[in-house]
């Protein structure tokens, strides 16, 4: 079985397909949901599990089928499904922490998460997970924490080093943000964000020394050489740029 961790993407079973099984039902299932006929998907994930009730990977797929504002208590109850049946669902563990914080039950979200890290605690999503929760509860410092957990399992991935550093906006995570900053973007050039952040902070950095200001405008121009941002931050970067090079 082949689970792909995306709360928009079925998981997708290589089966033989043999007709009225469950792996047939499911395979239906996978290829109703490409086409982007979801009700026929949940038909034939539903069959799928009348005929075999502890498919998780149904389950699960059902869940992602019910993942929509509407219909997220029932996107609940699958992806539980699928962990009764799977305890240890990657898959489905965050998809379940997800449906909850999309509703802002972060303690529960975090509750679910906390039980996969019981059985695996190494699973990088799982701490990038909680500290997204914390951050939005706001709790910003136990966010920290979790991030930096999860990027010392992973120190190459540019969203757990943005995602750090974003969360250090207090004064006394000044120095230590701008590292992360700089990680996030020696490991994704194409972070643009970073640049952005980076750029911003470098700018109102006290003491700054004539390398880290030229630095900053270089972080700057090259987001604002990207093309992204609003209309706020790209007046701010220009307004920084100006000031920096004395203008």
């Amino acid at each position: 079985m082949k689970n792909i961790l995306s709360i928009l993407i079925l998981s997708v079973i290589v089966i033989g397909c043999v007709s009225g099984t469950p792996d047939e039902h499911f395979e239906l299932g996978v290829q109703a949901f490409q086409k982007s006929d979801t009700l026929a998907a949940i038909g034939e994930f539903q069959k799928a599990v009348r005929l075999k009730p502890d498919f998780a990977a149904a389950y699960f797929n059902l869940g992602i089928c019910y993942s929509t504002p509407e219909n997220r208590e029932k996107a609940v109850k699958y992806f539980k499904e699928a962990i009764r049946y799977k305890p240890g669902y990657t898959d489905a563990i965050i998809a379940l922490s997800q449906a909850y914080a999309r509703t802002e039950k972060f303690d529960q979200a975090i509750e679910t998460l906390k039980k996969g890290l019981d059985g695996n605690p190494n699973e990088v999503s799982f701490y990038s997970n909680m500290a997204y929760c914390f951050l939005n509860m706001p709790a910003t410092d136990s966010a920290i924490v979790y991030y930096k957990k999860a990027y010392q399992l992973d120190s190459c991935s540019s969203d757990i080093s943005y995602n750090l550093a974003y969360a250090m906006t207090n004064p006394k995570y000044s120095d230590e943000s701008i590292r992360y900053l700089r990680r996030a973007i020696l490991c994704d050039d194409q972070k643009m964000e970073a640049y952005y952040i980076l750029g911003s902070r470098l700018a109102v950095k006290i003491g700054r020394t004539a390398k880290e200001t030229s630095e900053a405008i270089t972080s700057l121009e090259r987001y604002l050489e990207s093309g992204q941002g609003s209309m706020v931050q790209v007046d701010f970067a220009n307004k920084k740029i100006k000031e920096l090079k004395g203008k």
